[in-house]
């Protein structure tokens, strides 16, 4: 499974076990602080994929300096390539435009040196 944005790639290994969410909406009505008013279509469906996987410190460092300085967290939009066999949204193995949705990160030791690392991707 690889991240890529222009010529930054990180490969993560490790335990992965990627999951999709989808969320259809109704139509919301929302006021911006300038005072707009905003309609969102009532026909929106936004897609999201999980990803919980369990990897060594030393390459999770990896992951988050490219979330952090790369793309800034949700600030700029990566290229995911799931591994072979995994299903993103648009067929096995094939990649997907995303966005890091949440602004931390989620990470647990599970054992020395081990981290377990839950992640949120946005499909644009």
């Amino acid at each position: 499974m690889t991240f890529t944005k222009g010529a930054t790639t990180v490969t993560i290994n490790g335990a992965i076990y990627p999951f999709e969410l989808e969320f259809k909406h109704h139509q919301n009505v929302g006021i911006a602080e300038d005072g707009t008013v905003r309609v969102y279509d009532r026909g929106l469906t936004e897609k999201f994929i999980g990803i919980k996987f369990r990897d060594k410190d030393a390459n999770l460092s990896a992951i988050r300096n490219f979330i952090t300085s790369t793309v800034k967290f949700a600030k700029e939009t990566f290229t995911f390539t799931p591994d072979p066999d995994v299903d993103a949204g648009a067929g096995k193995g094939t990649a997907v435009t995303v966005r890091y949705w949440t602004d931390r990160f989620k990470e647990r030791l599970f054992n020395y040196n081990k981290y377990e690392y839950d992640m949120i991707l946005r499909v644009e």
